[in-house]
């Protein structure tokens, strides 16, 4: 999941989109009250983050710096930021990868998951610039989305996401999804809602943080 597409740019109207009935309203809201307390319990630190993210099964990588481990990872078809383990080849060439162009920042290291196994947690893979409060704690609201379960983050469902983004630019046309079917189409709607919910908490908590560094607002 990544930031630089389409969505961020209407970040300001995702409340009017993002949730579709009352109860996936109070499921967002609770995803984004555990992601608030995870923060703090992490101090938000980056560090502290990656810890309490291995501590949870989850590993995290950072790219080393470079075009090289970047390139790798478009080749894969991957952003940076958390992903579900990719299946098949992708999988294997990842995990391949991630030995050479990635190092693991915390000590907490956990045992990278096999693909195959049901109970898999994900991992995150980040550039060194991305390795910051900000960018975490946005794509933690997506690692806590896919532990409670919720839709959209199927390998189908995240790689129609991207071809959504970048090669249709975030519309769709009747040319550009001549071939796909319902279940493509619903994939893609449980994707987008999740992107814009991170996207809703990491606004929410931008206002936060610049609220409370107000002089007239500071505790001692």
């Amino acid at each position: 999941m990544e930031m630089n597409d389409p969505f961020f740019a209407k970040a300001d109207n995702a409340d009017s989109v993002c949730f579709l009935d009352e109860e996936q309203s109070t499921v967002f809201q609770e995803l984004a009250l555990q992601a608030r307390e995870a923060l703090t319990r992490t101090q938000m630190d980056p560090l502290r983050i990656a810890s309490f993210l291995e501590e949870n099964g989850t590993p995290v990588y950072r790219l080393k710096y470079g075009y090289l481990p970047r390139f790798i990872l478009a080749l894969l078809q991957l952003s940076p930021g958390f992903t579900p383990n990719p299946k098949g080849i992708r999988g294997f060439l990842l995990s391949l990868s991630l030995h050479f162009i990635a190092t693991r920042p915390s000590e907490a290291n956990v045992q990278p998951p096999e693909e195959d196994e049901s109970d898999s947690k994900g991992l995150f893979v980040l550039t060194p610039s991305l390795f910051a409060t900000g960018f975490m704690a946005y794509q933690l609201h997506h690692w806590l989305a896919f532990q409670s379960g919720l839709p959209g983050y199927s390998q189908k469902a995240q790689l129609l996401y991207k071809r959504f983004c970048k090669e249709n630019k975030g519309k769709l046309t009747s040319d550009s999804i001549q071939d796909w079917n319902e279940e493509d189409l619903t994939a893609l709607q449980a994707a987008i809602r999740q992107e814009l919910s991170a996207l809703r908490f990491f606004k929410s908590l931008v206002k936060d943080v610049l609220f409370h560094a107000q002089p007239g607002n500071r505790t001692v």
